[in-house]
């Protein structure tokens, strides 16, 4: 009998640059990972099989990132399904290894561990190349649902995110890195202070004023640093900016630092930091130093003096400046006040696809998306105007080639020189695949919060049938009722407008349930935020799993104000109730004395929903854990893991907090919620 052979897949098109891809992510030979674990095993577990991995492919071997029911941590790439896999834009499915001429002889076939059935969806960078497979192995031939196939899709999208997460982070942290050291080029103060007169940044030229090293800022409060008279007149401004309003104004500031005295006449611009609720954190300063332009008259020597060393330090800035300029990983530009580029750095050229010559002839204006002209305009207005000193901002370029690319933009207007024009400087950086990474991890989010909606509808799937197949009851018998007495002419009107009443309740009854099925399920994360009855949001929570509790002989009881009105995506705090009372039901099977209680309590700015069942707690080991995506204390196929994460997620987005509460006897979780969002307390002020 002739040996069956196999063929080892061929070198893709792209080797070279998928190859620098694999590494610039920085993954292989590392530890192993609760993400990519928690990934494998979910794959096991939605497939069926007994072998899931994480698959990454070099110039010799296949490695693995994460494995589930395999003991061997890479295989030869000659021998490698997964070689054939990164060949192809779908999932690659062998459904018979024996039955395929490519795999019939490999050694991974006929030998250990004896793969029959491999389905393998491709780690598809960013950039579009394949670096490995997540995927899945059986030891008998098999085949997967179309659901099955776009989970594992999803999932390795997952895998890809987290491995360019972290790659993103560095990143940033480099782009951090450069602008810290533009600001440290500055003469002019710049320093960050939160909400309780605390330094959270201060750059370099706080030692070149004070002779204190930042470091030493930072931590400290202003009165620590400063004393208290130094800030005195300053104090009614920072009051102001602690409210959220820009503030512009020159003042005298004595400074007693190290038992020295120090004066200085300074213009101060104080910007507020607001967060995405309206609330201040900090504020942002810049400190010029005008103590020269006060005393010109007395100091004219000592400018005279001053002016050659400051002539000196100004060579040497502008040769550093102007290294950073040619050198730097990102782009830089200069604009006159006609918006055109009076230069622009090597990286500039390259992220647009321009020349230098090119730039020159071009004005900012003929590179930027139509739709974000008018705000690039604004912004650099309202520096030029000196409204503001810094601006930064996301917008859209066209490139030389047509394709559109985000950057983020860092922009100052400064003067060469006095009696000059001036110029704006403008720092560009390169953010196309933060923003796709971010829509696509939007898209994951939305598609597993859907999964675990239907996850929950189909834990009271009995319950639901049950409850409409009892009103269809009613009706049938009803209605049977009315035609025999009809057809032995002792149809009484009174009695039969009685019965047909009871009809028509009983199919307002199973509309309710019907309405709440569909408004449980849609999307709805995009809803507005509407004010609602507390009642009805626990009542429509009740009415689609109320007759699960009653089947299965679980008391439940409801303790909650019906009129108190909360502001929020109602259907939402429906998913979180649902998905708390479906963990309470549960929890007490098996119990001797099975009993869920719902209560809640208003203050005058929140409301506070506590779910309790009879159960003992949670174990103190898990409780850091069980709000952990894809975490979960249930039998393999009863549980995603995926709804306390979730749940937790929405309370947040709505100004609130999940929490275990650890403190009772039994197992009880507290949803916290406030009853107004603060945009809409804002828009009612206004």
């Amino acid at each position: 009998m002739k040996t069956p052979s196999y063929l080892s897949a061929r070198v893709p098109d792209d080797e070279v640059q998928r190859l620098a891809a694999l590494r610039e992510l920085g993954v292989l030979d590392t530890a192993t990972d609760s993400r990519f674990d928690d990934i494998t095993l979910l794959a096991s577990q939605i497939c069926g099989t007994p072998i899931a991995l994480v698959s990454l492919v070099d110039e010799s071997r296949q490695w693995f990132k994460s494995r589930v029911g395999l003991d061997a941590t890479e295989t030869p790439r000659d021998i490698a399904f997964c070689a054939h896999a990164i060949l192809e834009s779908q999932t690659f499915i062998v459904p018979d290894a024996l039955e395929d001429r490519r795999f019939a002889g490999n050694p991974l076939v006929t030998g250990g561990p004896k793969v029959r059935f491999y389905a393998g969806s491709q780690l598809r960078t960013s950039a579009g190349h394949n670096i490995g497979t997540l995927c899945v192995i059986d030891m008998k031939p098999r085949s997967l649902t179309p659901e099955q196939i776009s989970a594992m899709e999803a999932l390795a999208r997952q895998v890809v995110l987290n491995f360019e997460r972290q790659k993103f982070a560095t990143d940033l942290h480099r782009r951090e890195g450069f602008l810290k050291n533009i600001l440290g080029m500055l003469p002019d103060l710049v320093c960050y202070i939160d909400k309780d007169l605390v330094y959270r940044y201060v750059n370099p030229a706080y030692e070149r004023w004070l002779g204190i090293k930042p470091e030493d800022f930072i931590g400290k409060k202003m009165t620590d640093i400063l004393g208290k008279d130094a800030i005195a007149d300053a104090m009614p401004y920072i009051l102001r900016v602690l409210k959220g309003e820009r503030q512009d104004f020159q003042v005298h500031v004595p400074y007693l630092i190290n038992g020295r005295s120090i004066e200085k006449f300074v213009q101060v611009v104080y910007v507020p930091d607001i967060d995405v609720q309206n609330q201040v954190l900090g504020y942002f300063a810049v400190l010029t130093d005008i103590t020269e332009l006060k005393r010109a008259e007395d100091r004219a020597l000592q400018q005279a003096q001053e002016l050659a060393v400051a002539l000196q330090h100004s060579k040497e800035s502008e040769r550093s400046f102007r290294s950073i300029f040619d050198q730097a990983p990102m782009g830089i530009i200069q604009l006159d006040m006609n918006l055109r580029i009076v230069a622009a750095n090597e990286s500039f050229c390259t992220f647009l696809g321009y020349s230098q010559a090119e730039l020159k002839r071009m004005t900012i204006l003929d590179m930027t998306h139509p739709e974000d002209e008018q705000r690039s305009r604004e912004a650099i207005g309202r520096i030029t105007e000196r409204s503001e000193p810094l601006t930064r901002f996301e917008k859209r370029y066209i490139r030389k080639s047509g394709e559109v690319v985000w950057a983020l933009v860092t922009s100052r207007s400064v003067k060469l020189q006095d009696d000059s024009e001036p110029y704006v400087f403008s720092v560009i950086e390169d953010v196309t695949q933060i923003r796709a990474a971010e829509q696509e991890l939007k898209a994951a989010q939305a598609k597993l919060v859907t999964s675990a909606k239907m996850a929950s509808l189909g834990e009271m799937a009995g319950g639901i049938a049950h409850e409409i197949n009892n009103p269809l009851a009613i009706i049938k018998g009803k209605s049977e009722l009315l035609a025999k007495r009809l057809g032995q002419g002792t149809l009484d009107p009174a009695k039969a407008g009685a019965d047909i009443a009871a009809i028509g309740a009983t199919v307002d009854r199973m509309s309710k349930i019907v309405q709440g099925l569909r408004s449980f399920s849609r999307s709805c994360d995009q809803d507005p935020l509407e004010r609602g009855a507390l009642g009805k949001v626990i009542a429509d929570a009740i009415d689609l799993c109320g007759e699960r509790f009653k089947n299965a002989d679980v008391s439940l009881s409801i303790n909650c104000p019906t009129d108190t009105l909360i502001e929020a995506r109602t259907t939402q705090i429906t998913q979180i109730l649902m998905n708390l009372l479906n963990n309470a039901f549960d929890a007490v099977q098996g119990l001797p004395n099975k009993w869920v209680s719902v209560d809640a309590k208003a203050s005058d700015a929140s409301i506070r929903i506590s779910v309790t069942d009879s159960g003992p707690g949670i174990d103190p080991k898990l409780v850091d854990r069980i709000m952990e995506p894809f975490f979960t204390t249930k039998e393999v196929g009863k549980g995603t893991g995926l709804g306390l994460s979730i749940s937790k997620g929405i309370a947040e987005s709505h100004g609130g907090t999940l929490t275990y509460q650890a403190s009772g006897a039994n197992t009880g979780f507290v949803l916290e919620l406030p009853l107004r969002q603060p945009q809409t307390q804002q828009d009612q002020a206004a």
